[in-house]
């Protein structure tokens, strides 16, 4: 059984791609001319606050950057240049900086993704207006958990399953018998609320009396919440899925290397008194058989660090309450829909008509369209989870990098899928540390376009889906959910991390809650062993990320901790999806409490404490779009659900960046975390011609007005990128 991670609904199709002749943004990878930007300012990102003023110019020969001066210089270097290949871009008054950097976005599961009914809640008109080329146009979006199933009983069945994307309990409402009530009684029991809705009436009606209105009473259901990191599902699904008396047979040995873990003493004893219980799967009985059958599940089907959430009318009375935590989790569920006689048919059918498979291919290349179209020029998978992923991506590439209209850069999952040792799959890290392939900028095969070097890890899951690991417990709807999910500990972090880290990988690791990121910084100096060492270290969102001051007596404050590991790990950094700001931030006032929720994504203390800070996407989690990442940690601006009139309120503007420090968490910071910050991030001599042109300057617009500023062209290897169904606003002559 394989281990899964995101992406989730990509796992559903197969991720090898057959090559397609494709037309798409374009770029010379075999540029050896010259070009000169001059008649705009020219924020470097070099240092903070360096903007050179319209009487300087850049100069790039070929895919790198030549020169940086005044423009009068710079237009006496290109007389003495032997070269009919010349060209000039006026900005006029416009604004150069070196090209985004999408530091931690998921490609494939958020192509993959629309393949099926979308449920993510509504966003503000003002930004819909933006974000409808990679969301849904127009009010599809729905802010009440009874909408979302509307909308999906109304979509046909995907091999006789509901399967939905996108649902957010944190934000849509629960609406029972006319009213609005809190989501913790959906999530402490998702399954009974999924069968019994109600088509008719709309609502959740519990009354056996009305089963022949209710679509989900007896059809699996398969629904991926916008975080990732929950599912829902219901009890047709387990027994479509096969799960329920299903006898676990498996080895010690065999489980322990399918889930990259080491056999010790004290496993060997757990093992023996686990099977010593019974080794059958019940989906009912008392709480105790319950969990027994969650460990023998999780042995099954490898998801040591995936639970299933149990609910007991009575402590005798209990069962699987359709609540599916963490990605592994999901295994059996999608292997059951995978399976379904004539899968992928129905698949493409649902899809559209003649949908093939270049049309994932051909789904990659538009989305990384919309990105450079937003001023992407460099963009990071997130975490390939399998090598059927990571090979799709190299054959997109290689057949023709010309095409790519970003650079894409990918991390290995630290325990991939896909690899073999000889005849046998094997993803442990001793085996995948030495034989994963690390492909550098500098790659001829790819041109530049395609390159790896990093590995990614999940400690722990979501903050607005209950499951960030806390030091303290989860408030409101997450009530039930106590101090949230533990993937792995400390020792556990260290261990998996320590292959790759002794075989020189540079290491991001998804750390959501306050205990998550204390786990994986002491992870860190574990690996480091009291020895300084600049290998680039990232903690992933870093979303509760605590101070001194606000930590309580019962908590340890996580910047002290990031700062006292940077003494000898100085590229220890964060990166945060700062859209937890505009669309959970009220959310998470009921999930964490005022004080708590107030300081999410504390971007302001950790750069005045020294940390380096990228902001990102985590698409398809939040749209990709650099410049509103901009005026959001300048803004700190928050939306109030499910009514989404007016501008909102700010959370917490004392946490708010500076605009250039703001773009700098876009271009270089980013760059440093993985570890091409030597060719990309800043406007300076040697990196490579990798630029976007801004309509105005985000340093003097007001800060709301940020997001509207438009992207007039992207430039990579010194050549503009031709964009799908879009036309530059960027005029390059043949003379001054």
């Amino acid at each position: 059984m394989k281990h899964f991670r995101k992406p989730v609904i990509a796992t559903f199709i197969a991720a090898s791609v057959a090559a397609s002749s494709l037309v798409n943004a374009s770029i010379d990878t075999e540029n050896d001319g010259y070009l000169l930007i001059y008649g705009g300012r020219i924020a470097t990102m070099a240092s903070e606050g360096e903007v050179l003023g319209e009487d300087w110019a850049l100069l790039a020969h070929g895919d790198t950057i030549k020169s940086i001066g005044k423009r009068s210089d710079l237009e006496l270097e290109l007389k003495s240049v032997e070269s009919s290949n010349v060209q000039y871009l006026n900005l006029g008054g416009k604004t150069l900086l070196p090209g985004f950097i999408e530091p931690h976005a998921h490609l494939q599961l958020t192509v993959a993704g629309g393949l099926f009914p979308d449920l993510t809640p509504c966003i503000p008109d003002k930004y819909q207006v933006i974000y409808n080329r990679d969301f849904p146009k127009g009010k599809s979006c729905k802010n009440y958990i009874n909408e979302a199933f509307s909308k999906l009983a109304d979509k046909p069945l995907i091999n006789g399953w509901y399967v939905g994307n996108g649902m957010d309990p944190s934000r849509m409402h629960l609406q029972l018998g006319g009213g609005m009530k809190s989501s913790q009684e959906y999530l402490s029991w998702p399954a009974n609320y999924i069968e019994n809705f109600d088509m008719n009436s709309g609502q959740f009606v519990f009354d056996k009396g009305t089963e022949a209105n209710k679509p989900f009473a007896k059809k699996p259901f398969f629904i991926l919440d916008q975080s990732g990191h929950l599912a829902y599902v219901n009890k047709a699904s387990f027994d479509k899925a096969k799960i329920c008396g299903t006898k676990v047979t498996k080895s010690l040995e065999t489980y322990a290397h399918q889930a990259s873990i080491e056999i010790t003493d004290k496993l060997q004893t757990q093992w023996t008194a686990l099977m010593a219980e019974g080794n059958e799967i019940k989906c009912q009985g008392t709480q105790a058989e319950l969990k027994h059958s969650l460990t023998l599940a999780q042995v099954e089907y490898v998801f040591p660090d995936g639970e299933w959430g149990i609910h007991c009318k009575k402590d005798n009375d209990c069962q699987f309450s359709g609540l599916l935590k963490e990605e592994s989790s999901y295994a059996p569920f999608i292997d059951a829909v995978k399976t379904s006689q004539n899968k992928l048919a129905a698949l493409q059918r649902h899809h559209g008509s003649n949908q093939d498979m270049s049309g994932l291919q051909q789904g990659m290349l538009d989305m990384l369209n919309i990105a450079s179209q937003q001023g992407v020029t460099t963009f990071v998978e997130g975490g390939g989870s399998d090598k059927a992923m990571i090979d799709s991506y190299k054959a997109m590439v290689k057949q023709d990098p010309a095409a790519v209209p970003t650079r894409l850069r990918a991390l290995y999952t630290w325990n991939i899928n896909g690899y073999k040792n000889g005849e046998e799959e094997d993803n442990s890290p001793a085996f995948l540390s030495k034989h994963l392939e690390k492909i550098s900028l500098g790659d001829k095969t790819y041109k530049g376009m395609f390159s790896t070097g990093g590995i990614k890890l999940w400690a722990d899951g979501s903050t607005q889906g209950c499951s960030a690991d806390l030091q303290n417990n989860y408030k409101g709807i997450c009530l039930d959910f106590g101090k949230g999910h533990q993937n792995f500990d400390s020792d556990q972090i260290a261990h998996h991390l320590s292959d790759y880290w002794n075989n020189g990988w540079y290491i991001n690791v998804h750390a959501n809650g306050d205990e998550a990121i204390l786990n994986t910084v002491d992870a860190f100096k574990q690996l480091a062993n009291g020895k300084e060492n600049d290998t680039p270290l990232t903690l992933i969102h870093a979303t509760v990320n605590i101070t001194d001051d606000e930590a309580s007596s019962s908590e340890k404050p996580t910047i002290a901790a990031i700062k006292e590991a940077r003494e000898i790990l100085p590229n220890l950094s964060t990166s945060h999806l700062i859209a937890h700001v505009a669309y959970w931030g009220k959310a998470m006032e009921n999930e964490l409490g005022y004080d708590r929720a107030k300081n999410i994504d504390p971007t302001r203390t950790e750069w005045d404490s020294g940390i380096p800070v990228s902001l990102h996407s985590d698409m398809s989690v939040s749209p990709l779009y650099p410049l509103w990442f901009v005026e959001q940690a300048v803004t700190r601006a928050t939306w109030q659900y499910p009514n989404l009139s007016g501008d909102g309120t700010e959370l917490n503007p004392g946490q708010a960046l500076t605009p250039y420090q703001a773009l700098m968490a876009i271009t270089i910071n980013p760059a440093k975390q993985h570890n091409i910050d030597n060719k990309l991030g800043s406007l300076e001599e040697t990196k490579l011609a990798d630029f976007v042109v801004l309509s105005d300057n985000p340093l003097d617009v007001p800060s709301k007005e940020i997001h509207k500023i438009n992207v007039a062209c992207s430039f990579v290897n010194g050549q503009q990128v031709q964009w799908k169904n879009k036309a530059s606003d960027c005029e390059l002559n043949a003379s001054l």
